[in-house]
């Protein structure tokens, strides 16, 4: 078969005018592509077929009589064994019929355009008419061959590929573990859980410091939020004054606990803050309203408000832990009775009465939900509200009477009532700013939970409101007692 092909090949040049020699050696470059075409492919065949033949006896050996006896998983593997070898030999025989047709089809030019177009091949087999169309016939000659390399090549890669998924068909695929939103929620709430209780024992500095780094971090959440909001904001404030408000936010907790818990320090500091960030803007910025409107919003809303925290948790000079609450056994080794300020049972109760306000919430909303609490936030119901109430309000006048409160279970109910309405009050607001800014979560800081403020929007008011519920409710504006500062 090579000897009649090199035979024909002269009398198929000697149609081409001497001025086409081009296409004579692109017939030959085709000629001698479809011949290393032809053996890598009788070597592949070859090689599969050892592959079909090694499965074949191994599934031989796997379902002979001498393992009849094996166990059901042996079985399943002489099967998968089986089906291997078949699809190897099927494998094989495709790839020396592609050998074969390969074989035939070297040195011919007319075989080689024939595969891809059966009319292209009749004209240049046709000498009048390919002298006719000399150029189109160099062109299509080139493509001709590029095409044949191509697709030898493909179907080389295929067969192989064919081979080595048959030979390893059966085996187990693993598959990278992905880590759950549960187990990342779960061990972000144990470690931040941890990190409170630490901080919040300790309270002075500690606790200051911690409230000035979530000063900074919410605020930068919040300018996030801002800078997405283009319908409602469309002039967000420069970078620059971004971080001038955050550097502002998370000087507030710090100064507070500097001065001694003087209120006057922070609203000294907020006022010149905002004064100061005011100018800037005028100055060395094209000035737009929603500048000063967002920078003011972001001093109170990340600043100012979490910043009475500091101040709730260093309350003192009323002595709770009374005779019969349970605090007068607080074991010695955590500090004995003596460790218990208002200030501390005032954050404990706090932010467990907001738990369980959540938990509340969620297990009524979850079982009775029906009507829906408002268009901002769809997912709260009113049942759900209703239940959170109950579980914070109850969680409040209980823990007053545990821990010795300077006040009766109805005024424990009743600050259960204002924080859980304060902190419902907190969660919808964060959900407008997201919703505004079209925007699921405020931040990534927290795995699991999504951003500070997706955590912790319920806490920014109650802070500020429990601190004037102890002053004005149950100090009655001090006339009964004075409530100091560590």
């Amino acid at each position: 078969m090579k000897s009649n092909a090199r035979a024909r090949a002269p009398a198929v040049a000697a149609r081409v005018a001497s001025p086409h020699l081009d296409a004579r050696v692109v017939v030959r470059r085709a000629s001698r592509a479809s011949v290393n075409m032809s053996l890598v492919s009788f070597v592949v065949a070859r090689g599969v077929r050892a592959v079909g033949q090694r499965v074949g006896a191994e599934t031989r050996a796997s379902t002979s009589p001498s393992s009849s006896s094996s166990s059901s998983p042996s079985s399943s593997r002489a099967v998968r064994l089986a089906r291997a070898g078949a699809r190897a030999r099927r494998s094989g025989a495709s790839a020396r019929a592609e050998g074969a047709r390969a074989a035939r089809a070297e040195g011919a030019r007319g075989a080689v355009v024939a595969s891809r177009s059966v009319g292209w091949g009749r004209g240049f087999r046709g000498g009048g008419e390919a002298a006719k169309t000399t150029s189109r016939r160099r062109a299509v000659v080139t493509s001709g061959a590029r095409s044949f390399e191509r697709d030898g090549a493909r179907d080389r890669s295929r067969v192989v590929r064919g081979a080595a998924s048959d030979a390893v068909e059966g085996a187990p695929v693993e598959k990278p573990k992905k880590v759950s939103n549960l187990v990342k929620r779960t061990v972000s709430a144990v470690f931040m859980l941890s990190a409170a209780a630490v901080v919040i024992f300790a309270g002075g500095w500690p606790w200051a410091i911690a409230m000035a780094a979530f000063n900074g971090a919410a605020c930068l959440e919040y300018f996030t939020m801002v800078r997405a909001m283009n319908k409602e904001l469309p002039y967000p404030p420069p970078e620059w004054c971004m971080k001038l408000c955050a550097l502002a936010c998370a000087s507030l907790p710090l100064l507070l606990h500097y001065t001694g818990g003087r209120m006057t320090s922070i609203i000294v500091a907020t006022v010149i803050s905002f004064t100061g960030i005011t100018a800037a803007l005028i100055v060395n910025e094209e000035s737009h309203f929603n500048e000063f409107s967002s920078s003011l919003f972001g001093l109170i809303y990340a600043g100012f408000l979490p910043t009475f925290w500091v101040k709730l948790r260093g309350m003192s000079g009323v002595p709770v832990a009374a005779p019969g609450s349970l605090l007068n056994s607080w074991p010695a080794w955590l500090g004995g009775p003596e460790i218990w300020s208002l200030g501390l049972a005032a954050t404990i109760t706090i932010a467990l009465s907001v738990v369980s306000a959540d938990v509340g919430a969620y297990a009524f909303g979850k079982n009775f939900g029906k009507n829906k609490l408002t268009a901002v936030s769809p997912n709260k119901t009113v049942e759900g509200a209703v239940g959170g109430l109950l579980a914070c309000t109850s969680m409040c006048a209980l823990l007053f009477v545990v821990m010795g409160w300077p006040g009766s279970c109805a005024q424990g109910a009743l600050l259960g009532a204002t924080v859980f309405l304060t902190s419902v009050f907190g969660d919808l607001l964060e959900s407008v700013m997201k919703r505004n800014a079209k925007m699921k979560d405020s931040g990534n800081l927290i795995p699991g939970h999504g951003g500070l403020l997706d955590r912790f929007d319920s806490y920014i008011f109650t802070g500020a409101v429990t601190y004037f519920f102890v002053i004005a409710v149950l100090g009655g504006f001090r006339t009964i007692f004075s409530v100091g500062y560590y």
